[in-house]
């Protein structure tokens, strides 16, 4: 009797958790018949080589820029489909349980190897939407790099018809909203919408559904966009996009703001990876030719658009930091630190973004000393010898 009451006991608690958990393929296949509604056609992007020391032996390098001088950008457009679901990184699924592969490539990755078509995932529950959603979120949402230039970017494609379908009732976005910077972003994008003057007291019509909270989602209606492609190379219309809508909605220069510094070198020192080895030697260089040291990481999101938006030089370690260059000034210069792994150098983004901004880019390799810990990540040793050669170059 004791056995029969412990095995109804075992079952009834299996039921329970089961019924609270789904264990399952996200999609069976790929969708065939996805058609984009294109807002910015394919085009041939021509970049400038950037500055780098002749005195050094970079032939690798200078290959690696030129072979990039040119590329290819994707067409960038949205769709709807209805009945389907979406997840947290941004896999699309159709109702069929097809994977719609124009608005759910990650970065890094091919539609083939995609996990949504080769892993089974367990979610804890499918959140039901009864309506419409808008999909801003992907693979990579937490880092800044991803969400300002491949995420963020979907809204300008999305904006037009979120706001048509927002007529008269609320617009729901399917977003994360854990981190400081994405918080920040969604709250001046509610801010975007008038408020309406028959409720009391006034509510925004975007009402965000946090991706965080809710991995798993299914809804009558889903408004999604894909990222930028090729990944890690940006397009202008996502750039000018971001900085058009933050630098039009941050105030420059409140009086509890950071102050302005004309020059500054970012530093990494409390990041894990592409810290600078000798960075006592930074510090005095700094010192001697006016550059502030900056700690974005101590910083909101309104300092740090702030502070890029006033700097005429920026000097930084390879980093998600670099993104905000983005807000830079016009024509502000700009030296990024990488590792002299002349055939695997650090990936190309922040030339991209300097090139597309006109800013004046130029690359220091520096000798690479791998992290103790981190057999694929490394540290930087900056010679101040060829720093001020750059300098005095630019």
């Amino acid at each position: 009797m004791k056995s029969n009451s412990f095995k109804l006991k075992l079952l009834s608690f299996l039921r329970r958790f089961c019924s609270n958990f789904s264990f399952f393929q996200l999609a069976k296949g790929i969708e065939a018949n996805a058609k984009l509604n294109v807002l910015y056609p394919e085009q041939n992007l021509h970049r400038s080589m950037p500055i780098i020391l002749e005195t050094q032996n970079q032939t690798l390098l200078k290959k690696y820029f030129e072979e990039r001088l040119t590329v290819k950008l994707a067409d960038a457009g949205w769709l709807e489909y209805k009945n389907g679901w979406i997840n947290k990184d941004g896999s699309h699924i159709s109702p069929n349980n097809r994977l719609i592969s124009e608005i759910s490539l990650h970065y890094a990755q091919t539609i083939e190897n995609h996990p949504a078509l080769n892993s089974l995932r367990s979610f804890r529950s499918c959140y039901r939407h009864r309506g419409c959603i808008i999909s801003l979120t992907g693979k990579g949402y937490y880092n800044y790099y991803h969400w300002m230039t491949e995420i963020f970017p979907k809204w300008e494609l999305l904006k037009t018809q979120a706001i048509k379908d927002s007529a008269n009732k609320e617009t729901t976005i399917y977003a994360p909203d854990s981190l400081p910077f994405q918080r920040r972003t969604l709250e001046l994008l509610q801010e975007t919408f008038p408020q309406s003057d028959e409720e009391k007291p006034f509510r925004s019509p975007i009402r965000i559904l946090s991706s965080d909270k809710h991995p798993l989602v299914r809804a009558d209606k889903i408004l999604a966009a894909g990222i930028p492609l090729p990944p890690g190379d940006p397009h202008p219309w996502a750039i000018d996009f971001v900085r058009s809508f933050f630098l039009q909605r941050i105030p420059l220069n409140k009086p509890s703001s950071t102050e302005v510094h004309r020059k500054i070198f970012i530093s990494r020192q409390n990041a894990q990876t592409r810290r600078i080895v000798n960075f006592n030697d930074i510090e005095t260089w700094c010192g001697k030719n006016g550059f502030k040291i900056i700690e974005l990481e101590k910083m909101t999101l309104d300092e740090q658009i702030n502070c890029f938006r006033t700097a005429e030089f920026i000097i930084a370690p390879h980093g998600a930091g670099l993104t905000n260059l983005i807000f830079a000034a016009p024509q502000a210069k700009v030296i990024e630190i990488i590792g002299n792994d002349r055939a695997h150098p650090e990936p190309h983004c922040f030339w991209a973004i300097a090139d597309i901004l006109k800013l004046n880019y130029a690359v220091l390799p520096s000798e690479i000393i791998p992290h103790p810990q981190k057999p694929h990540e490394k540290n930087y040793i900056v010679d101040i010898g060829s720093l001020n050669l750059l300098v005095e170059k630019m």
